[in-house]
């Protein structure tokens, strides 16, 4: 039957513009203008299409939006969609979806996902659950599910799931990893990587490894707050605990020593984006520390597997140290030294009692100390007594 212009209302419905006869079928809650708008509606209830070729191939689904050309195009069954903007949700066969901008989610089959901006989510096939806002944010993204996506061309290249990017070019050329996290303009957008469960928080971080969480780039000269940082320690969830941690001969092979940071290096050999008013000022400060592989070489020749060194799994990551983890071996090379103290005490004293016994004098006459359990006690009473001890047989030698 030849289509004509029509201006139509059938109870609340309002259709204008080039339709078939046969599209006037519509529920009464149905509303559409635009040439080939809702052009084949038939059951569906609560749509509304405006727009050339808006809803067009739309039969069955119901409280679908549409608004722009061509937006829910191909959607014939799917409901509770709303696509604005041209060829929004295009393909648009799923459900509960949100298109908003020029192509947005055009090629979605599937169901729950949000797209905010032109070209954002505009690949995805079968992923779901997915939120996309910004201009080409999730562009490429094909079958993908609950990634969030907040900044132009944030996630820009992933087709991997459980991603979280907010910034500007956030995770832009992650592709494959799954289940990470970036917080900030061009975090974690250095390199086209793969990486799983990582965190990158801050302007250009990046994350080199898998299981990996940056705070801050390598221009930041303070990460704080106001408690210390507490690691999980329950013995309820720890096997193979041993005692074999070494004290003294470990820490005696350290070198303590002060630096300065090589900045122009160092960003040259992370090759990501930092702000360069921070660099000076973190070149121009001191700091005190360890060299890690020096600390390395320190663990390997004491035969200690120490988790205080990280060394770069990969030519792209860089020697850490978490400097908490040297609170063991110093506690042990404390208690070392406390013991060599008190032998050291004992053998004094005994010195000190035999020559007493000869020479008839009591302890207090001759200066012994109280028993003390203090390391500094300890060490005080020593050297008294080995430089009363040293002064006894001085004075023998000259009678």
């Amino acid at each position: 039957m030849a289509s004509r212009t029509l201006y139509i209302t059938i109870a609340t419905s309002l259709a204008v513009g080039a339709v078939d006869r046969a599209a006037l079928a519509y529920d009464s809650s149905d509303t559409a203008y635009g040439t080939g708008a809702g052009a084949v509606l038939s059951t569906g209830t609560s749509d509304t299409a405006f727009g050339y070729n808006a809803l067009n191939k739309t039969t069955t689904g119901s409280g679908n939006t549409a608004v722009g050309r061509s937006a829910l195009f191909r959607n014939k069954t799917g409901a509770s969609n709303t696509a604005v903007g041209n060829t929004a949700l295009y393909n648009g066969t799923g459900n509960y979806n949100t298109a908003v901008g020029d192509s947005a989610l055009s090629a979605n089959g599937s169901d729950s996902n949000v797209a905010i901006g032109a070209s954002a989510l505009a690949s995805n096939g079968s992923g779901g659950r997915n939120t996309a806002v910004g201009s080409f944010a999730m562009q490429l993204d094909t079958g993908g599910v609950d990634n969030v996506a907040v900044g132009g061309n944030a996630l820009g290249s992933s087709a991997a799931s459980y991603n979280v990017g907010v910034g500007v070019d956030a995770m832009s050329f992650y592709i494959n990893g799954s289940s990470n996290t970036a917080v900030g303009t061009y975090a974690s957008s250095g390199f086209q990587d793969d990486f799983s469960n990582t965190g990158a928080f801050g302007f250009g971080t990046e994350p080199t490894q898998n299981n990996e969480f940056i705070f801050g780039n390598s221009s930041a000269t303070v990460t704080g707050g106001y408690t210390d940082w507490a690691n999980i320690s329950d013995a309820r969830f720890k096997t193979s605990v041993l005692e074999n941690v070494p004290g003294l001969a470990f820490v005696m092979k350290l070198r303590p020593v002060t630096f300065k940071w090589d900045m122009a290096k160092l960003v040259a050999f992370e090759n990501t984006k930092v702000p360069p008013s921070g660099n000076d000022e973190k070149a121009a400060k001191r700091y005190t520390g360890f060299l890690a592989q020096e600390v390395e070489q320190a663990a390997a020749e004491t035969d200690f597997d120490f988790s205080g060194v990280i060394r770069p799994p990969n030519e792209r990551s860089k020697y850490m140290l978490t400097y908490a983890e040297f609170v063991v071996p110093l506690v042990k090379a404390v208690q070392e030294q406390q013991r060599q103290i008190e032998d050291l005490r004992k053998t004094v004293d005994s010195l000190r009692s035999e020559r007493l016994a000869s020479a008839g004098t009591g302890p207090q006459q001759a200066g012994m100390l109280p028993n003390s359990t203090g390391a500094s006690g300890a060490l005080i009473g020593a050297l008294i007594g080995l430089l009363l001890f040293k002064r006894q047989k001085a004075s023998v030698r000259t009678s």
